[in-house]
């Protein structure tokens, strides 16, 4: 609570704070913007990181689960190829091969069918049906059945229901055994992704060759693609994963593709603008970026359609030629699966430290503006307080001998304290004025001795905390205060400016509103109040 300073007076006692403000805002942008770019470029490497270090485990996990899933088919195969080497198994007779496969085939549930035979002439099979297993022997055409029988069989290998006969629709089968070039070698080679007899589930197979007393036959072992896919999509991480399995410059295996075909770094989408043509090109990208990179064995980035890329191949066996796991992810995914969310506190940092300088600044011209005033008042002169005074009491200036003592009982009385502040409120509510303490009713200067304080800074924090309890706090703005001397005696000059908002003395439990009247103040009741309010906003 200070005294009004004129505006030319303001002006120029800021100047220099103007200056130091503007250097402020200048040193306080350059760090910032500094700041803020440096933490720019550490957040884009920690991205990268963040990137190479997801994908890296993503890779780790997924060939993992794909080992853990493909490794027992390999396995059976390869007891399969021993029995087989050894002349255990009899390729043409159901029931010598029910038994020996069955229970086998049993303990991995990923094993969909099992297969022995040659694409052109007699095949054996047996899929799983739920619960049960039925086994299948017939002839073959190009890999597809043409003729045969059903049986069902138990885990023990037993045959439950009686052959019953087989022949194809009249729009064909699916094919049982795929186009597998085995080069006449006993490798495990894995098809591309087909249509599985009998009943067209998507999946693949595993095929070698078998020569049983010099007599060349394929066997093969079925899984299907929706168990694959659910070993994938545990460790799947946003909408843009992608995992294949590759070969040299092939992509064998495209988890989020159900047609056949392989994708090498050169193919090209079909025409035709369907979104399922332009997957291939996502993965054809990755493969002319790993080649143009001389195929690093640790992440890269690339961009594909707008979007920044990270990919991974990995060999399933170190320096192997054979092939291995690729996983294609946006960075978007990657960061969004694990933020480096430890530089994202630098910007929110600075944009605090900008709204507490300016709110800083905002106290500070604030405090400035009511140090000015306080300065204009303490500028008073005596010539102008006995001019003011010699005027009398009037509409904006009124006089109060005391500001607590009661002369006439000659102690402190509360009603001398709330008359001092229902003058204040009433000043404030109506056009503003100056309330002079210490001065009697005839002008004449009793001084502030009367009020018997010990000194004047106990004075003063009296009056702010009064003015505090009953009118409040936030109305301070709009009252200044100093003391001044008046014919050898100290006097209390309080200066009240208009008010933005209405002004209660509280006292106990009652709320109290004044205007002036001329030279007085006056106590509105509750509808005098609420007509006053509106005729003020008007």
């Amino acid at each position: 609570m200070r005294p009004k300073q004129s505006k030319a007076d303001i002006n120029g006692s800021s100047a220099p704070t103007l200056r130091l403000y503007r250097t402020m805002v200048i040193l306080l942008a350059i760090i910032t913007f500094g700041v803020v770019g440096l933490t720019g470029v550490k957040y884009i490497n920690t991205r990268r990181h963040v990137s190479s270090a997801v994908i890296r485990q993503l890779t780790v996990q997924a060939e993992a689960r794909l080992s853990a899933f493909i490794q027992p088919v390999m396995t059976t195969m390869v007891i399969i190829k021993r029995w087989a080497a050894s002349g255990d198994l009899a390729f043409t007779d159901p029931a010598v091969l029910n038994p020996r496969l069955v229970p086998i085939l049993e303990q991995h549930s990923q094993i969909y069918s099992v297969l022995v035979g040659s694409r052109k002439g007699p095949i054996f099979a047996i899929f799983r049906d739920s619960d049960r297993w039925r086994a299948f022997t017939g002839q073959t055409l190009d890999g597809r059945p043409i003729s045969g029988s059903w049986q069902q069989v138990k885990i023990s290998g037993e045959t439950v229901v009686a052959s019953q006969t087989w022949k194809p629709a009249s729009t064909g089968t699916h094919a049982i055994l795929p186009e597998v070039d085995t080069g006449g070698s006993d490798d495990i080679i894995w098809s591309e992704p087909f249509e599985l007899f009998p009943e067209g589930k998507i999946g693949l197979a595993a095929v070698t060759n078998l020569k049983p007393q010099n007599w060349e036959i394929l066997l093969g072992l079925h899984v299907l693609m929706k168990d694959l896919r659910e070993v994938i999509n545990a460790v799947r991480i946003g909408d843009s994963f992608r995992l294949f399995i590759y070969s040299e410059n092939e992509v064998l295996i495209d988890f989020q593709r159900m047609d056949r075909g392989r994708i090498t770094a050169g193919s090209t989408a079909a025409s035709g603008g369907a979104a399922q043509d332009l997957q291939p090109l996502l993965i054809t990208s990755a493969l002319r970026q790993w080649q143009a990179n001389e195929k690093p064995t640790e992440p890269y980035a690339f961009a594909h359609q707008g979007a920044r890329w990270w990919g991974l191949l990995h060999d399933f066996e170190a320096g192997a030629d054979g092939g291995g796991i690729g996983i294609l992810v946006t960075e978007n995914d990657l960061i969004a699966h694990q933020k480096p969310e430890k530089y994202l506190f630098v910007p929110l940092a600075f944009a605090l430290i900008w709204a507490a300088f300016f709110v800083f600044l905002r106290l500070h011209r604030r405090a400035a503006m009511l140090a000015t005033r306080g300065e204009r008042l303490a500028q008073l002169t005596e010539a102008d307080l006995q001019e003011m005074i010699s005027s009398g009491e009037q509409e904006k200036l009124e006089f109060k001998s005391t500001m607590r003592w009661n002369l006439k009982t000659d102690r402190a009385g509360k009603e001398i304290e709330l008359a001092v502040l229902k003058t204040v409120a009433a000043f404030m509510n109506t056009d503003g004025g100056r309330l002079i303490i210490g001065v009697g009713d005839d002008g004449e200067p009793l001084g502030i001795e009367a009020d018997r304080f010990t000194n004047e800074d106990g004075y003063l924090r009296h009056f702010g905390s009064l003015f505090n309890q009953h009118i409040g706090l936030e109305f301070t703005e709009f009252v200044d205060y100093a003391l001044h001397t008046l014919q050898g005696r100290r006097i209390c000059v309080v200066n009240c400016r208009k008010s933005t908002q209405p002004v209660f003395v509280r006292h106990k439990k009652e709320e109290s509103f004044y205007v002036r009247s001329g030279p007085s103040s006056r106590q509105l009741t509750v509808s005098q109040v609420i007509e006053y309010l509106k005729d003020r906003q008007r």
